[in-house]
């Protein structure tokens, strides 16, 4: 554990040091047992300060970090956000951004970068400090809940399609039923039976249109939910093999 020394009425240039000497100390300890990446620059924007969990994530020494040596980590194509920074930096403001950083192992992480500007007590700008975040998993969740929540959006949209096509089908043998058997109880209300039979065939003709209809659309649907996606077919080649048939 890690106390604090006293600080005197009036400190001497030696019991100065030593405060500072503690206080660094104290960062260093904190620092290098964090969970997230922690760096520090200087006025000129040039990183001076990088803890144990960047120099373990990078694989690399200090002293390939220090300046603008971690730069040789970033992505190529991320390069150009830190252009994006500059106009931020002068006018000493914080920032947020996004970029991919080389692990050790080779891969490229998705990191999140906060950096916050350091002013003394007389105002005087000393520089940045950061904080680093390895974000590559939150971001593949999020994006496979985007993928699943377009295809959620799809299914609903061809549900809709499938549902008004359905109807419509089936409306059709639905309004032939429904005339005839009027018909019917029309004719049986007046004792006229010579139609009825006639009549009672088209009832059955359309009850089995109707039938057809609901086994297709059973079908379509356990393609829909269970078969494997559809894929392009080119019918020129069908057409061949029916020709050949």
């Amino acid at each position: 554990m890690i106390s604090s020394l006293p600080i005197p009425d009036n400190p001497t240039i030696e019991q100065l040091k030593a405060l500072l000497k503690e206080s660094e100390t104290r960062f260093s300890v904190l620092a290098d047992v964090s969970q997230v990446m922690i760096w520090m620059t200087d006025p000129n924007n040039l990183r001076y300060y990088f803890n144990n969990t960047w120099l373990d994530f990078t694989g690399k020494k200090i002293e390939e970090e220090i300046g603008a040596g971690w730069l040789k980590g970033v992505h190529p194509d991320d390069l150009n956000i830190f252009d994006s920074l500059k106009y931020i930096i002068s006018v000493k403001q914080r920032y947020s951004i996004e970029y991919r950083l080389l692990r050790k192992d080779g891969e490229y992480r998705s990191i999140l970068e906060i950096g916050t500007p350091r002013f003394l007590q007389d105002g005087n700008f000393v520089g940045y400090m950061g904080s680093c975040s390895d974000i590559t998993d939150t971001k593949t969740v999020q994006n496979e809940l985007a993928s699943q929540t377009k295809e959620l959006l799809r299914s609903n949209e061809e549900l809709e399609q499938f549902a008004y096509v359905s109807s419509h089908d089936l409306q059709e043998p639905l309004r032939m039923i429904l005339s005839y058997v009027q018909l019917i109880q029309k004719n049986i209300e007046q004792g006229n039976m010579e139609h009825v039979g006639e009549f009672m065939n088209y009832v059955l003709e359309g009850t089995g249109r109707m039938q057809a209809l609901i086994n297709d659309l059973l079908q379509f649907s356990r393609v829909s939910r269970k078969g494997n996606p559809f894929s392009a077919v080119d019918l020129n080649n069908v057409l061949k093999l029916q020709l050949h048939t």
